[in-house]
C-alpha cells in the first residue's frame, strides 16, 4: 500500500525556485503541497521520479469539508489544490542538483489559464514541452518546429582536448 507524507525537503527547494523561475506561482504559493510517496510508480517502463497533479472537485471537497458543516453548497466551495508528489527512494538516490531541477520540472507544469471574458483564473497542468523518440531524431533530425526550439536550450558539449588541440 501507497504511503503519503509531508516533503519539506521538496517545499524548501519549491519556495526557492519559485521566486526566480517560477514568478507567476508567487500569489498561489501557499496553495502547492509537497508529498513523498513511499512507493515508486512505473509508467510505459520508466520510473516515475514525481507527479503534478490539480486536485480539486470532489476530491477536495472529501479533504478538506468538515462532515458536520450544514448543508448547502454555498458553504463547501473548495479551490482546487496543486500537488507535487515525489518517489522517496528516487528522491534519495538524486544529487543535489538533480533533486533540484526535478522540483523546477514540476512547478513547470503548474499553469494558469486565464479567461479575461470573464476576468477568470483557473488553475491547470501544463504538459511538457517536448515528446519524441530518440530514434526519430536519429533519423529525421529537428523536424518539428518545438524540436528546434528546445535544441536552442541545450548545453553546448565541450571536448576535453589533449596538447595537440585534438580531443582525448
Amino acid at each position: 500500500m501507497t504511503k503519503f507524507r509531508e516533503a519539506p525537503d521538496v517545499k524548501r527547494i519549491a519556495d526557492e525556485l519559485i521566486p526566480q523561475h517560477h514568478e507567476h506561482l508567487l500569489l498561489q504559493a501557499d496553495e502547492i503541497r509537497y508529498v513523498f510517496r513511499s512507493d515508486t510508480p512505473i509508467s510505459k517502463g520508466r520510473f516515475v521520479l514525481g507527479k503534478a497533479r490539480k486536485v480539486g472537485g470532489l476530491s477536495c471537497y472529501l479533504a478538506n469539508a468538515e462532515p458536520e458543516a450544514p448543508n448547502g453548497f454555498e458553504d463547501h466551495e473548495i479551490a482546487d489544490m496543486f500537488v507535487i508528489e515525489i518517489s522517496e527512494a528516487m528522491w534519495d538516490q538524486l544529487s543535489a542538483a538533480g533533486r533540484i531541477a526535478l522540483v523546477d520540472h514540476e512547478l513547470c507544469h503548474r499553469a494558469m489559464d486565464v479567461d479575461e471574458a470573464e476576468g477568470t483564473v483557473k488553475r491547470a497542468i501544463r504538459g511538457h514541452t517536448v515528446e519524441e523518440f530518440t530514434e526519430i531524431v536519429h533519423r529525421h533530425g529537428l523536424w518539428r518546429p518545438e524540436l528546434e526550439r528546445f535544441a536552442q536550450h541545450m548545453p553546448q558539449l565541450t571536448l576535453p582536448l589533449d596538447g595537440e588541440g585534438g580531443a582525448k
